[in-house]
């Protein structure tokens, strides 16, 4: 007897939700070029979600080409365009449909990250050597706080435009989104505070991009290829565990 042909409707995300919410109002002119979201605090509370949820929103605006997030007293998520970079969501989509594995996005991570970061510590400025920092620094700072990974994601947002190599960029967008559906995907938003496989995955994370920063900033290529091979290896098992967690509670 052949299969039905009908699959199962998924719930949206809420995660999904909140980026089609930002962009209605982007779409309708509410939200133009240089105008600032309101704060995290503001938005958990008007969309009723967590911080990790809304963080993932948020960078899959900035990962879409929408907003991006600025430091300093006039910082925050700023619109900077009205039209998303449709060609990743599309490829994404498109991924997601056909079921990706975690062991496809490790191989593709492992072979296009470290070919990042070999470039990046070629080619990146004192200033955006500080970027990095600041970023890692906010990472660390936000599982201190929030127990949440938003920084975390930043980073590799940094790392394809820092490369200054609009094909890899694209890429490593392209990866970035998938692995944001990924970590929601295990309900971080409940393990965060229950798992103390979910606390060493963060602190993990939080380690392993301090170490390539700090091999990108002393301009060792070579020592930062390494470095992403081996922390994309150490990433990937604890996710495995991750997903072994979330499969045992279902």
């Amino acid at each position: 007897m052949n299969p039905q042909p009908y699959q199962p409707i998924k719930i949206e995300k809420p995660s999904d939700i909140i980026v089609k919410e930002i962009r209605k109002l982007i779409e309708n002119g509410e939200l133009n070029v240089g105008d600032k979201l309101p704060p995290e605090d503001e938005l958990v509370r008007r969309f009723q979600v967590s911080k990790v949820t809304l963080r993932e929103a948020l960078q899959t605006l900035v990962v879409y080409g929408q907003i991006e997030k600025r430091r300093g007293a006039k910082g925050g998520s700023v619109v900077i365009n009205t039209n998303p970079s449709s060609g990743i969501e599309l490829m994404f989509e498109n991924l997601k449909f056909n079921h990706y594995s975690l062991q496809e996005l490790h191989e593709a991570r492992k072979i296009i990250e470290p070919i990042l970061v070999e470039i990046v510590a070629q080619r990146i400025t004192d200033k955006e050597i500080q970027e990095l920092k600041k970023t890692v620094e906010e990472h660390e700072n936000q599982i201190d706080r929030d127990k949440s990974t938003g920084a975390g994601w930043q980073f590799y947002t940094l790392l394809g435009k820092f490369s200054k190599n609009k094909i890899l960029e694209k890429i490593e967008d392209l990866l970035l989104r998938i692995l944001i559906d990924v970590e929601n995907s295990f309900n971080l938003d409940v393990l965060q505070t229950q798992s103390k496989e979910h606390q060493k995955y963060n602190l993990a994370a939080a380690e392993g991009q301090k170490k390539i920063v700090e091999l990108i900033a002393t301009k060792q290529p070579e020592k930062a290829k390494q470095q992403m091979l081996e922390f994309r290896d150490q990433m990937h098992k604890l996710l495995l565990k991750h997903e072994k967690l979330v499969k045992a509670k279902r």
